[in-house]
């Protein structure tokens, strides 16, 4: 912002992730911003590192899920309902937002 207020020309890119990852390190998203600013810089870049990192943080990620039943029933649940092209869940008695946040939370202090 402050370039653009100079009249310097300036580009911003981010990566999307939820909240609830904000403070974590996301490989994928770094890899997306990696790759994008390549693209933009019109650079030719090797990214292999990254992805070798977003593999293994992938991998943690799907372990995690495995060993927790609960929340891999919710992450099915929230598949299947992707895969019907609804937003709407289940009239099940899923967890909250919040809980869901915090359980992702939990995992996260425990991955680093």
């Amino acid at each position: 912002m402050a370039f653009a207020e100079r009249g310097t020309p300036a580009v911003g890119l981010w990566a999307q992730v939820p909240h609830y990852l904000s403070g974590a390190t996301v490989p994928p998203a770094m890899r997306a911003l990696f790759i994008r600013l390549a693209e933009v810089g019109r650079l030719r870049v090797d990214a292999g590192i990254l992805d070798a990192q977003c593999e293994a943080w992938l991998v943690k990620v799907e372990e995690s899920v495995t060993e927790r039943p609960e929340v891999a029933e919710l992450v099915e649940q929230i598949e299947a309902a992707e895969n019907e092209g609804s937003a709407r869940l289940f009239d099940e008695d899923l967890p909250s937002g919040e809980e869901l946040a915090s359980e992702i939370e939990r995992f996260l202090r425990e991955e680093r």
